[in-house]
């Protein structure tokens, strides 16, 4: 590269110069049979990317996400959230329980790509606009059902809301503290499984250029939320349960989020050995603690009961130090720490 690295970042993402970019979706037209946040977020980040997202709402009701009142009502009586999801989509009102309706709806999967809807399980199917009759319209058509359980299985049948998939996979029994169960806040049991959604469409997308062939995806929303939790490898490696780990990091020691003595809050994570010992410079306390066989290497940090009292050691210390003299303490020694933000 005959230019210096920074240079061409900020070439690259010069603002002034976004509108000139290419939209990688142009060209994709995504049918969206979706409502409240699981569905609709896989056609919001397909539009940012430059899709034509069609959004099909039913006459007079529309998605019952439009009047739920979420921080404060809106244009038309709408929540602000609402827009947030459908922004760069178009929108129809289509009554797919009439048969005019369904026509309409396959015409529309005719000319698109892309079809992605959150209903039951089998109501789509049982409306006739499932995968088995768009397909038959459209062969290369990329279908993708959002549930919570799947279309398959006992629990099919089952409505799942964020709360609902986050219990049933067992995210809240893992978050907080011990002895707790915690709910992870801003429907994250909603936006992390329409990432996945969104992540299969585009396999889907690269797939069919390839072969020519669409296909069926079927999304489970409590499945995508097990995908991503670290327990499961926790207990194949140690047989045991790693329960509640509160605002520690099981893999990094020293971790945690601790008070300033101005009343602040910062987080501290050492990844490695050399971490640590910047970290025990910066705190003066290198000679009494690196000759320790309890601290010394990473795999002793990581022991749970050396973890609590090398948590303890430095609880203590950022007690005497500002929010500022820590992050200054960090630059100059090299080590990771963050204020925690509002």
């Amino acid at each position: 590269m005959s230019e210096d690295y920074f240079s061409f970042v900020n070439q690259l993402f010069n603002s002034s110069k976004i509108w000139e970019k290419p939209e990688v979706l142009k060209g994709i037209r995504v049918l969206e049979l979706t409502h409240a946040i699981f569905g609709p977020q896989v056609g919001r980040v397909l539009a940012q990317f430059g899709a034509e997202v069609i959004k099909v709402e039913e006459p007079w009701d529309g998605d019952l996400f439009r009047t739920a009142t979420v921080w404060s009502r809106y244009w038309k009586h709408s929540n602000i959230m609402f827009h947030v999801m459908h922004a760069n989509k178009y929108f129809v009102a289509i009554n797919l329980k009439k048969e005019k309706g369904r026509e309409l709806i396959k015409k529309l999967a005719k000319i698109s790509d892309v079809v992605v809807e959150n209903f039951r399980a089998g109501l789509a199917e049982a409306w006739g606009i499932g995968y088995t009759q768009l397909s038959k319209v459209n062969p290369k058509i990329i279908y993708l059902s959002c549930s919570g359980y799947g279309q398959w299985g006992p629990l099919r049948f089952f409505p799942s809301v964020d709360l609902v998939a986050q219990s049933m996979a067992g995210v809240a029994t893992l978050t907080g503290f011990p002895g707790q169960t915690y709910k992870l806040p801003d429907y994250y049991g909603d936006f992390l499984p329409g990432m996945f959604g969104v992540i299969s469409v585009l396999t889907a997308l690269y797939y069919r250029e390839k072969t020519g062939k669409g296909q069926y995806i079927d999304l489970s929303q409590a499945e995508c939320l097990m995908r991503v939790m670290h327990n499961f490898t926790y207990l194949s490696i140690t047989e045991k349960e790693i329960g509640c780990t509160g605002n520690i990091d099981p893999t990094m020691s020293p971790s945690g989020i601790f008070k300033t003595k101005d009343g602040k809050f910062i987080a501290l994570a050492i990844a490695t050995d050399e971490q640590f010992y910047k970290l025990l410079e910066a705190m003066n306390k290198s000679s009494s603690i690196i000759n320790n066989e309890k601290f010394s290497k990473i795999h002793e940090r990581l022991k749970p009961e050396n973890m609590e009292e090398l948590i303890r050691i430095v609880e203590e210390w950022v007690k005497t130090k500002s929010m500022g003299e820590i992050i200054e303490l960090a630059k100059k020694y090299g080590f990771p720490a963050s204020p925690v933000m509002d």
